[in-house]
C-alpha cells in the first residue's frame, strides 16, 4: 500500500510502507537522514579570530558548499528515492498478481485431479458392463440362440408354469437391454470427462505460464528496487563525502592565512621593535651632544600601516633538531592535553586537523615498531625514533609503510583520516609524545616548535 508522508530533515521525501512485498526502506530512510560532521570540532587560538579571518572562512566555505550541492543535489536524491519507492509499488503489484497465479494453479491442480478421479471410476464402470455383456454373450453362444428360450418354455409343467417362465426371460432380456443403455451411457460420460480432464489440463498449463510471467516480473522488480536503494545510498555517501572534502579544504585554506598572518605579524612586530630601538638611540645620542638642555619632543614615528595578508602558499617546515611536523600539510591543532573521554579516560595527545588524505611523515628518522587497524584508534603505527622517543600516530586512514622499516625524517609513512572511534569526524591524527618510550607527555609545545 502507497502512503505519501514527509520523512523528517530537509528531503521532502514521500516515505513508502509496502504490505505484501517484504521490502523495507529502513535503511533508505536513515541515508536520507544525514550526518554530523566533527564530535569534537577544532578550537582555535583566541588570539587568531581575527574579523578578516572569520570573514575569509565564511565565504571559502559558503563557495565550497555550493559547489557540493551543484555536484549531487537534493533533486538528484528525491528522484533516487522516488524511484525506489516505484520499484516498491511494481514489487507488491508483482506479489500480488503472483499470489492470485498460485491460488489458480492449486485450483486448475485440484480440478485436474477430480477429473482423473471421476474417468478413473468411469473406465472402471465401463470395464465392468463390458465384462457382463461378453458374459451375456458367452452364454448366449453356449445355448445355441433361441434354443434355450424355448427349451425353457417347452419344458414347463403346466400354463401357469409356462407364463413365469416366459416372464422371467423377458426380465432377462430387459437386463441385457439395460446393460447395453447402461455402457453406452458410462461410454458418453467417459467421452465427457476426457474433454473436461483436457479443458482442465489446458487451464494448468496457462495458469502455470502466467504463475511463471509473474515470477519473472517480481524478480525484476526486486531487482529494480534493490538497484535503486544503491544508486540511492551512493548519492548519499558522494554528497557526505564532497561536504567533508568541501570543509576540509575551507578549513585547511582557513589555517594557511592563520599561519601566513602570524608570520606578516611577528615581522611587522620586529620591524617596529628596531625601528623604536633606532630612534631611542638616535636621541640619547642627541642628549649626548647637547648637553644638559632639555631635549626636542620625540617625533611621532611613521609607522606604515599592516600590509594585507598575502595568498601565497606556506613553505614546508623546516627539520629542527633532528625533528620535523609530524603532519606534512597544512594543519591546525589546540592544546586539549588532559580533556576528558568516553569511558572515563583522559585526552593523552594532540589532535591536528587537516584535509583527508594529506601526508603523515615521519618526526624523526627510526624504525616502525607497530601497525595496527582497528579498536579506538582505527588504523595507527607506532614510530620509535632514533632518540629513543616513540610516536603515535592514530585514525590514519592508511599507512604506506610496515612494521620493523627504516624511515628517515619528515618521510611519508601514512595518510591523514577519521578511522576509529574519529568515524564521522573532520579528519586529523591523534599524535603521541612517548619520550624515552616512557608514558605519554603532552606533545603540543613540541608539535607547536615544528609546526
Amino acid at each position: 500500500m502507497y502512503r505519501p508522508g514527509v520523512v523528517g530533515g530537509d528531503s521532502n521525501i514521500v516515505s513508502y510502507a509496502p504490505t505484501i512485498h517484504p521490502i523495507r526502506l529502513s535503511l533508505w530512510q536513515s541515508i536520507l537522514g544525514g550526518t554530523g560532521i566533527g564530535s569534537e570540532g577544532c578550537n582555535m587560538s583566541k588570539r587568531l579570530r581575527s574579523a578578516a579571518v572569520l570573514v575569509v572562512s565564511a565565504c571559502i566555505f559558503m563557495s565550497m558548499s555550493s559547489r557540493v550541492q551543484a555536484e549531487v543535489t537534493d533533486a538528484d536524491i528525491e528522484r533516487a528515492a522516488d524511484s525506489l519507492v516505484q520499484a516498491g509499488i511494481d514489487a507488491d503489484a508483482a506479489s500480488g498478481r503472483l499470489g492470485e497465479a498460485i491460488n489458480d494453479l492449486a485450483e486448475a491442480n485440484a480440478r485436474v485431479s477430480e477429473v482423473e478421479r471421476e474417468l478413473a471410476g468411469l473406465v472402471a464402470e465401463q470395464g465392468t458392463l463390458s465384462e457382463l455383456l461378453r458374459e451375456r454373450a458367452r452364454q448366449a453362444y453356449k445355448n445355441s440362440g433361441n434354443a434355450f428360450e424355448l427349451g425353457v418354455l417347452i419344458n414347463a409343467s403346466d400354463l401357469s408354469d409356462a407364463s413365469a417362465r416366459s416372464s422371467y426371460l423377458s426380465r432377462i432380456l430387459e437386463k441385457d437391454v439395460d446393460a447395453i443403455k447402461e455402457i453406452r451411457s458410462v461410454r458418453e460420460d467417459l467421452d465427457a470427462k476426457s474433454g473436461e480432464l483436457a479443458v482442465a489440463r489446458d487451464r494448468v498449463t496457462t495458469v502455470r505460464d502466467r504463475a511463471a510471467a509473474e515470477t519473472a516480473a517480481l524478480e525484476t522488480a526486486q531487482v529494480t528496487a534493490a538497484t535503486n536503494k544503491r544508486q540511492l545510498e551512493d548519492q548519499k555517501e558522494a554528497e557526505d563525502k564532497a561536504k567533508a572534502e568541501a570543509a576540509a579544504r575551507a578549513l585547511a585554506e582557513v589555517q594557511e592565512r592563520q599561519r601566513l598572518a602570524r608570520r606578516q605579524a611577528a615581522a611587522e612586530a620586529e620591524t617596529r621593535r628596531q625601528r623604536e630601538a633606532a630612534e631611542a638611540e638616535r636621541d640619547r645620542s642627541r642628549s649626548r651632544d647637547s648637553g644638559p638642555d632639555i631635549p626636542a619632543p620625540r617625533p611621532v614615528l611613521d609607522i606604515p600601516a599592516p600590509r594585507p595578508v598575502l595568498d601565497i602558499p606556506a613553505p614546508r617546515p623546516v627539520s629542527t633538531g633532528g625533528r620535523t611536523c609530524p603532519v606534512g600539510a597544512s594543519t591546525n591543532f589546540s592544546d586539549a592535553w588532559g580533556a576528558p573521554r568516553s569511558g572515563g579516560r583522559r585526552h593523552e595527545g594532540v589532535d591536528m586537523f587537516a584535509s583527508y588524505g594529506a601526508p603523515l611523515v615521519a618526526i624523526e628518522a627510526g624504525v616502525i615498531s607497530r601497525v595496527g587497524n582497528g579498536g579506538l584508534g582505527g588504523v595507527t603505527l607506532w614510530l620509535r625514533g632514533d632518540s629513543g622517543a616513540s610516536y603515535y600516530y592514530a585514525h590514519n586512514s592508511s599507512n604506506v609503510v610496515s612494521r620493523g622499516q627504516r624511515v628517515s625524517v619528515g618521510q611519508h609513512i601514512a595518510n591523514i583520516g577519521n578511522s576509529g572511534n574519529a568515524a564521522g569526524t573532520s579528519p586529523h591524527v591523534h599524535f603521541e609524545y612517548h619520550p624515552g618510550g616512557g608514558g605519554a607527555v603532552n606533545p603540543t609545545p613540541l608539535v607547536a616548535s615544528l609546526c
